[in-house]
């Protein structure tokens, strides 16, 4: 009875459109027409909600995906008291941006990013000279995960 209210009132605000012609009866076409334009207003809404409501939760589970493995990653190294070599680092660096973790001086940032690219460049250069793929990241993920790897380091220096 609620929503058949709400579709007369939202009927006489136009809130669906032009209010629906009565000539001033109260017929069952009259009755119909506001009725049928309320459950199509209704699920235009409810989309809309849903289409809203579905890229909210896309955006909190990549943030919980994020978040959850830093978690993990944390729990590991405290658990097994090593850094491990293989690991979501993207995840784990992308969660750290995101929290505001990565706050080191910019002096600092750039000693570090060019020491991994001076690493990263020999790296490659033996690879092409063994004639073995050793790694198919980028340098900028490898910078991430040694960003990662480092950061981890520190807090098993913290722990023991």
């Amino acid at each position: 009875m609620a929503e058949i209210n709400l579709a007369f009132e939202l009927d006489n605000l136009r809130v669906m459109g032009d209010r629906t012609n009565h000539f001033g009866l109260f017929s069952v076409e009259f009755f119909t027409d506001v009725l049928i334009k309320f459950r199509e207003y209704r699920s235009e809404i409810f989309i809309e909600n849903k289409r809203f409501l579905e890229a909210e939760e896309k955006k909190d589970s990549a943030n919980i995906s994020d978040r959850y493995y830093y978690d993990s990653l944390v729990d590991y190294v405290k658990e097994k008291k090593i850094v491990p070599e293989f690991w979501a680092f993207q995840n784990v660096f992308q969660h750290m941006k995101n929290s505001a973790m990565i706050n080191e001086k910019k002096s600092w940032r750039e000693k570090f990013i060019a020491d991994v690219k001076e690493k990263y460049f020999a790296e490659k250069t033996l690879s092409v000279v063994s004639g073995f793929k050793l790694s198919g990241e980028t340098l900028n993920e490898r910078i991430r995960s040694e960003y990662v790897k480092m950061r981890m380091r520190m807090l098993l220096d913290a722990i023991n």
